[in-house]
């Protein structure tokens, strides 16, 4: 039995505009050329993601450019500035764009939708956001495992929907539902699905991972996690007193190894969780200058934490995810070197939208 691997539009978003550079996106499809399986794309998911591209990645570094544009118009005995109309340009990446996401992947259709399922599981699921679209991408992979017989359908999201929700499964036979395989991430599925060295377990990475090197990471950017607690700090640019600085706990979450084809050597990348807490303090003389923020900026503020200590000073007390990799030697069954690939800040906000 071969297979499809079909990504939703939240694992798009975490591996970033550059996906196809992404090390889980490079060894999941390196996985596929060694196992026969292929990468797909459902429909509504190409849409949706072309449409974040376009609104939330262009227009919004658009209204950003407007924004700081016309505050520099603004000041005396400046020459004003005026921009090029961008409609080429826009249309042109979004064109680009779209081929990127289009060559690597097998293409899912969205078909003839069922009124009287859509209506009924509507009415089951009012309190679920974006339910329509779930509906849309699932309906699309059980017509897709109709009509591949002997294949597996695995997907991959971080949207617990299609893990829990029975309306979903209603009329679907057996069969078809045990040829779809819902999974939490590239790592969950090429931990079980993937290449396996017998010595590394999560006990081994939690005691031999570097998480001096990890922690040191994480702190090495107050500015940055200011702009998660508050949009007060998106444009601070002073100096920033660090009052408390520790982190509460640490845990490898999950991982998987791999033989990376560039070199042949037998590498791994673990999910590491940190929970810190830290706590700043600001200049007093700064004042934020909320006239500043674009559309964009105040859309997304909706997301910040604001979190603040009894004194009123700016906290983060979240869940940080760190993916650290390395190479292992099968030798001595230790690890031979390791670094950080990414650290992900907002990484409280999947906990929040599942």
């Amino acid at each position: 039995m071969t297979g499809f691997i079909v990504l939703d539009t939240n694992i798009y978003r975490q591996l970033g505009l550059r996906f196809f550079e992404h090390l889980d996106y490079v060894n999941i499809t390196n996985f596929c050329s060694a196992s026969g399986f292929e990468m797909s794309i459902c429909d509504t998911v190409l849409r949706e993601y072309l449409d974040y591209f376009e609104k939330e990645i262009i227009q919004s570094k658009i209204e950003k450019l407007q924004s700081l544009t016309d505050s520099i118009n603004f000041v005396p005995f400046f020459k004003r500035i005026r921009l090029p109309k961008m409609d080429i340009n826009v249309k042109e990446a979004l064109v680009k764009f779209k081929e990127q996401i289009n060559s690597p992947h097998f293409k899912i259709k969205t078909n003839f939708i069922n009124t009287n399922r859509l209506t009924e599981f509507l009415l089951e699921n009012k309190q679920i956001k974006e339910s329509t679209r779930d509906f849309l991408i699932w309906e699309s992979l059980v017509d897709f495992a109709k009509s591949r017989q002997e294949d597996k359908i695995c997907f991959i999201t971080n949207d617990h929907i299609f893990k829990s929700n029975a309306s979903l499964r209603k009329g679907i036979s057996k069969n078809i539902l045990n040829r779809i395989e819902i999974y939490d991430s590239i790592t969950d599925f090429l931990s079980k699905n993937g290449y396996k060295i017998d010595f590394v377990t999560l006990s081994f990475l939690e005691e031999n991972l570097d998480y001096e090197m990890i922690i040191k990471d994480l702190f090495r950017s107050p500015s940055e996690i200011l702009s998660y607690i508050s949009s007060d700090y998106y444009h601070f640019k002073g100096m920033v007193r660090t009052l408390k600085k520790e982190i509460e706990y640490k845990k490898v979450d999950k991982f998987y190894t791999y033989i990376d084809p560039s070199d042949n050597k037998q590498k791994f990348l673990a999910h590491v969780i940190l929970k810190p807490l830290l706590i700043y303090k600001i200049p007093p003389s700064y004042k934020p200058d909320r006239s500043k923020l674009t559309d964009w900026e105040i859309a997304v503020s909706a997301h910040s934490l604001n979190t603040y200590d009894p004194q009123g000073n700016p906290m983060y007390n979240q869940e940080v995810l760190s993916l650290v990799g390395g190479i292992l030697d099968l030798e001595t069954k230790t690890i031979e070197s390791q670094e950080i690939y990414d650290c992900f800040l907002d990484n409280y906000k999947l906990n929040q939208d599942n």
